[in-house]
């Protein structure tokens, strides 16, 4: 067959499956604006704001696909299609608003419960599994959930969740008549929660965690995490040059003593290649390069000398070396104050790296510097390193900087003595 032919029969079978898919996503989208509803692809993450309890406050690479918002028998309702870089939501989650906020919860079948669940297991219905905080919360708000429960997975297998201040209920398939079933239910049973749980100021009251302003973590709701946040470049050392600088998959952990940023920088660079064409004549042309990094910079509220622990290269900062020499062979400590560094490594100081065996890091400014591999866990293991490292320096060091010892970093321990004279 023609060459020719088989590419325009390639073209042609192409444009009809655009075509194809392009009308399925119409009619998808028409199904709820037909019932007066408003539907929107890629919104971005604000649908989710507040919500922090499995399958939500996990993971990163946080993205809602879709959005379905409207009104079904006086209930509004908000129903998304979401998915991190570990798992993906089957069907909708659907967030039905609560007047306030509730201790979390969570109660399902088996199968239908969100994975890495917070709390502990709870007794629940019969065929069902449930998780929570608080055991006499889930004592009195089990028996409500019930029967909405029962009449939800009688057409698919569900759970329902309590976060925060909505009532969320997973499992609902991404079709317009299920929706429309799905809400009734789940805004009976918001409203029998309110009912027995008036307030923490009456009887039976129970009052859940404050609501996150925007994203975060279950286990750490202080945080914040943002999927895109191109400004936060500037308040980490990223790679320079080049074009398109983006900031993916923002971590922020505030403490106005010891707090932590990290992020995936990815950027772009454009070079030139000569080459030889197929004529056997030198041809030039301009290729772009795709680049990532991963940073994490733990953000100091207090001043600290300048040192750096088995970091690459020499920048101009002497080696320090001390009486033990396993801890010199594992670790190279540079630091333009030798008697700065002599008195912060002491004996206790060395044993607790040789114990951690940290990474590379370096205490630059107000930033402590250190080696990330994209892993919250690994923002959580650094802040739990700084705590014991600072907290490990002694009082009179902190004396001579003229501060106190922060009270975020663990203590406790017998105070070395002040050195005396120390040999870079």
């Amino acid at each position: 067959m023609d060459p020719i032919m088989v590419l325009w029969a390639a073209l042609g079978l192409g444009a009809a499956g655009a075509a194809i898919w392009g009308g399925l996503r119409i009619a998808h989208a028409r199904q709820f604006t037909g019932r007066g509803w408003t539907f929107e692809r890629n919104p971005g993450e604000q649908p989710v704001f507040g919500l922090n309890h499995p399958p939500f406050g996990r993971d990163l690479g946080r993205r809602v696909g879709e959005v379905v918002r409207g009104t079904v028998e006086g209930v509004a309702f908000t129903a998304v299609a979401y998915e991190t870089d570990r798992e993906r939501v089957t069907g909708y989650a659907v967030i039905v608003a609560l007047p306030r906020s509730l201790p979390p919860l969570v109660v399902g079948s088996p199968d239908a419960l969100p994975s890495r669940l917070a709390g502990a297991p709870v007794p629940a219905p019969a065929g069902r599994a449930a998780w929570a905080s608080d055991p006499a919360w889930a004592s009195v708000a089990l028996p409500i959930l019930a029967p909405t429960l029962a009449a939800l997975t009688a057409e698919r297998g569900a759970a329902l969740s309590v976060d925060g201040a909505a009532l969320v209920g997973l499992g609902c398939p991404r079709d317009a008549d299920a929706l429309a079933a799905f809400v009734p239910q789940l805004g009976r049973a918001a409203a029998a929660l309110v009912e027995a749980t008036p307030g923490a100021a009456g009887g039976g009251g129970f009052t859940g965690p404050p609501v996150p302003r925007e994203l975060s973590f279950t286990d750490h709701p202080s945080w914040i995490y943002r999927a895109r946040d191109d400004a936060k470049l500037a308040a980490v050392r990223a790679t320079g040059g080049g074009f398109d600088h983006e900031a993916h998959d923002v971590v922020i952990a505030p403490d106005p003593e010891l707090g932590a940023i990290a992020l995936r920088h990815t950027w772009r660079t454009r070079r030139t290649v000569t080459e030889t064409g197929p004529d056997g004549k030198m041809q030039t042309r301009t290729v772009v390069d795709d680049h990532e990094e991963h940073l994490c910079e733990l953000v100091l509220g207090f001043p600290f000398v300048d040192l750096t622990v088995n970091t690459r290269g020499d920048w101009g900062r002497g080696r320090v070396r001390f009486e033990s020499e396993d801890f010199n062979r594992e670790f190279t400590v540079r630091c333009a104050d030798g008697r700065f560094a002599s008195a912060v490594f002491h004996p206790r100081q060395m044993e607790y790296l040789q114990r951690r065996r940290p990474a590379a890091f370096q205490v630059i400014g107000d930033r402590f510097e250190v080696e990330h591999d994209g892993d919250v866990a690994t923002v959580e293991a650094w802040l739990s390193f700084a705590r014991g490292f600072f907290g490990r320096v002694p009082g009179f060091v902190w004396k001579d900087l003229g501060v106190e010892p922060p009270r975020s970093c663990s203590g406790g321990w017998p105070e070395p003595a002040r050195p005396g004279t120390m040999g870079a």
